[in-house]
């Protein structure tokens, strides 16, 4: 449905920003 397809892509948003997040404190 299309709400589980929402989810999924914050998810793939939320999981970027950590990533992002991680990578400039380890800088």
């Amino acid at each position: 449905s299309a709400a589980s397809e929402v989810k999924v892509s914050n998810a793939g948003l939320v999981r970027k920003e950590c990533q992002g997040i991680k990578l400039e404190s380890s800088v």
